[in-house]
């Protein structure tokens, strides 16, 4: 009898309700991928940060298993010798510290390739241009085949239980009932509600509807354009505060805050798991050099970094290995690698590339 029930409630089920519940039954690495960008910082080539913060989404979300796409940044080179030459959040660097960044990049590139790294199976694109984060997203969100996506930056780490599966869960029930596709960002704010509401957008750690990102920040429907070189709350998330503050003169009233996101489509989760009211996302600044140890403080799973004693080895263990081929069969100088980086030159992606993000991206 119970299961006629069943069988009965299911043949009920609005068109809607069935599609949440199949929805419910895929795995999180069928609903979310993965997408973080990186660009020069001082501590490169250390790959410690770029681990820590892969190592704290699949410790504290359970999204380890995820499709992952890194994006690195194009740079620009200036005259000078020291650090303090360098303008990291401008991507102006010294020849020194591009020379560390590609180092670096060879480096992910090798633990993309090594079954025992946090960073394996990861696809990996190198700008040649200078793109700056919004549109260095943008590269890496054209690929995304996933519904939604966890944006993520290399300084940005997770330091809290987040439940992504409930999170991604709401947010197609959301887009279902509303048919409109929205962003929830999970950023480290103090509240013991489920989640609430917010008037601008933050460039830290967010899961997002892709079509919402394909639609509103960089589509035809976008709501603003965003500059070359720049971040995204700099920009629409300016466009929103001022809209919000102008709902706020207009009506006479403070609490315009709900029509506002829903407008937007951007609400914040900011309950923690394990510790409510505490931060859930924490900045580790690449800039510290003592990021290169792995005692460091800030480092909550130093175990699945890549010391550089371990880069010595593997680094010398490759190129004896490559004189060995050259000596045998002549050496190409061609990557071995099953997982080769893909080297992304200009700034905008194919049309064909983006007829299918867009057509996806509708879905």
């Amino acid at each position: 009898r119970a299961s006629s029930s069943r069988r009965a409630r299911a043949a009920m089920a609005t068109p809607d309700e069935a599609r949440t519940a199949g929805f419910a039954r895929e795995q999180l690495e069928d609903r979310l991928t993965v997408v973080l960008t990186t660009s020069p910082v001082g501590t490169h080539p250390s790959t410690r940060l770029l681990e820590e913060v892969f190592a704290s989404i699949a410790h504290f979300s359970g999204a380890g298993s995820c499709p992952k796409i890194i994006v690195a940044d194009g740079v620009k080179i200036r005259n000078g010798d020291a650090l303090g030459d360098c303008k990291f959040r401008s991507g102006v660097v010294t020849k020194t510290a591009e020379e560390n960044y590609r180092a670096y990049l060879r480096r992910v590139e090798t633990l993309t390739n090594n079954e025992n790294s946090i960073l394996y199976g990861a696809t990996l694109l190198i700008l040649e241009q200078r793109h700056g984060f919004a549109h260095a997203l943008r590269r890496g969100l054209v690929r995304v085949q996933t519904p939604f996506v966890l944006v993520a930056q290399h300084d940005r780490s997770f330091v809290k239980v987040v439940d992504l599966e409930n999170v991604v869960d709401k947010m197609w029930r959301f887009n279902v009932r509303r048919n409109e596709t929205r962003r929830h960002a999970a950023r480290d704010e103090t509240s013991t509600s489920d989640h609430t509401t917010d008037d601008t957008f933050y460039d830290s750690m967010h899961v997002a509807s892709t079509g919402w990102y394909l639609r509103k920040v960089f589509g035809r429907n976008r709501h603003c354009t965003l500059p070359k070189g720049g971040f995204i709350e700099d920009t629409l998330g300016q466009m929103m505060l001022a809209d919000a503050r102008s709902a706020r003169t207009s009506s006479g009233e403070n609490n315009v805050t709900k029509s506002q996101s829903e407008k937007w489509g951007v609400f914040l989760q900011v309950e923690s798991v394990d510790d409510p009211g505490s931060p859930r996302c924490g900045h580790i600044d690449g800039r510290d050099l003592q990021l290169a140890d792995a005692s460091n403080r800030k480092f909550w799973f130093a175990d699945m970094h890549t010391s550089e004693e371990s880069w010595g080895a593997i680094e010398r263990g490759t190129r004896d290995e490559g004189e060995g081929e050259g000596d045998e069969k002549g050496d190409t100088g061609e990557n071995t690698h099953e997982n080769v980086a893909e080297h992304v030159l200009g700034f905008f992606d194919p049309p064909e590339l983006l007829a299918r993000a867009y057509r996806d991206g509708e879905g």
